[in-house]
Formats: C-alpha cells, sequence, structure tokens
C-alpha cells in the first residue's frame, strides 16, 4: 500500500453507505449509525476539515439517528485537536503544528 507495516486502510465513506455491517456482527442500530453518519459524509453536510463552531458541528452530528451529545462532543473534539487545537474549556489554545 505504499507505507512500510500499513495493511488496512478504513473504508471511504461512500463504501460504508450501503455495506452489509451486521456481517462483521454490528447491532442493527449502531451500523445504521455508521450508515448514516457515512451519508452525512459523502453528502458534505458533515465535514472534519475545518471545524471552527464547534456547536453547530455537534447539533449536526446529533442529527444523526443513534449519536448523541457525549459522543458528538468527543468526535467534535478529536476533530479540533486534529486540527491542531486542545479544548481548554470554552477557551481553545493551539497545541500543536501540522506536518
Amino acid at each position: 500500500m505504499g507505507v512500510e507495516g500499513l495493511t488496512h486502510l478504513f473504508p471511504q465513506p461512500a463504501a460504508l453507505v450501503e455495506a452489509d455491517l451486521k456481517a462483521i456482527g454490528l447491532p442493527s442500530a449502531r451500523a445504521e449509525t455508521i450508515r448514516g453518519l457515512a451519508r452525512a459524509v459523502t453528502t458534505g453536510t458533515i465535514r472534519f476539515d475545518g471545524v471552527i463552531d464547534t456547536a453547530a458541528f455537534m447539533d449536526k452530528l446529533c442529527e444523526i439517528p443513534g449519536i448523541g451529545r457525549w459522543t458528538a462532543q468527543y468526535v467534535s473534539d478529536e476533530s479540533v485537536a486534529g486540527a491542531g487545537w486542545i479544548s481548554g474549556g470554552r477557551s481553545w489554545i493551539v497545541a500543536r503544528s501540522r506536518f
């Protein structure tokens, strides 16, 4: 795959939209949540790059059946952290540079 030691890649969102996730042992509700998130990413409703308004991002995530506030907060924190920011309560500070 081009990177030494890399043997698997996570599927692209479009591949998950119609995937039979029950075949890998996921409960129906969880499978539908993953497909719903994949649909939202594929259509551009949810974007993980450039998250500035975390409240709006979390609200969009919570529109997907099966995603609640706790999960939305966690995903939001990880999305912002991946962009080089660390949550500090209500304030945000630059934590690291991107490579």
